[in-house]
């Protein structure tokens, strides 16, 4: 596993340092954790190279004092897809997406948001450097204004390079994560 942080650098993850390394027994399982080690905000993504038969999942927490914990459950995603999916409301709640590119060269994400009936509402184009992440809530992004205050989806592609997208959704302070799927 390796950690990145937005620019595609190496992100040190507390005690694990930037990479680590998990050996798992048949039918074993393993948690990672890079808990809260400082007050300074660290924004990245992790990169893992999994064998065949291997699954799993990310959970993320946001831990402020006086409140309870707040957790969102992220699947493992393929770092190989060139499309990306999410299904958006942008009614009541903030839709927001994290976009890695975790190719080894530059490309720009393509985005078409789509209303419920199936129309096409905006495009936004994403440069991303190699190995690099973005987020946003989606409504703040160039040309994606209009999807504030509807619901629909949102295809994420690339010319080359790879994509992967997670989606988070957000009502005050409690948020949730939004499940893609690549193609």
């Amino acid at each position: 596993m390796s950690f990145y942080s937005d620019n595609g650098g190496p992100l040190p993850a507390g005690l694990l340092g930037s990479s680590t390394t998990v050996t798992l027994n048949p039918q074993a399982t393993a948690i990672v954790e890079a808990g809260n080690f400082s007050t300074n905000l660290s924004q990245g993504y992790v990169s893992a190279a999994i064998p065949a038969g291997i699954t799993g999942y990310g959970i993320f927490r946001q831990s402020v004092p006086g409140t309870a914990d707040q957790e969102a459950v992220v699947p493992f995603t393929l770092a190989s897809s060139t499309s990306s999916t999410l299904i958006w409301d942008d009614t009541n709640y903030i839709t927001a997406v994290a976009i890695a590119n975790p190719s080894a060269a530059p490309t720009t994400v393509n985005v078409t948001v789509y209303d419920s009936g199936g129309n096409p509402i905006g495009t936004s184009s994403i440069p991303l450097a190699a190995q690099s992440k973005t987020e946003a809530a989606m409504r703040n992004l160039p040309g994606l204004n209009g999807m504030a205050g509807r619901r629909g989806s949102a295809v994420f592609t690339v010319p080359t390079g790879n994509v992967t997208v997670l989606g988070l959704r957000f009502n005050g302070s409690a948020f949730t994560s939004i499940p893609t799927w690549e193609h």
